[in-house]
């Protein structure tokens, strides 16, 4: 089970780094938020919280 987790956690790592490269952190987290929940709720409210974590831990929301 640990390492599905961690897998999952990579992966929200690795989209987070390509969203942050795009530029706007906030809007790139939500919109990935919107295009998880169609298919799969409750993790994308896993992945939001799990970005909006990196991205407060890094200093990179306004």
């Amino acid at each position: 089970m640990q390492r599905l987790l961690d897998a999952v956690n990579t992966a929200i790592e690795e989209e987070y780094n390509d969203i942050k490269k795009r530029g706007k952190v906030y809007p790139g987290i939500e919109k990935t938020f919107r295009d998880i929940r169609w298919k799969h709720p409750e993790l994308a409210v896993y992945v939001k919280k799990r970005m909006l974590k990196i991205a407060e831990e890094k200093g990179d929301l306004p």
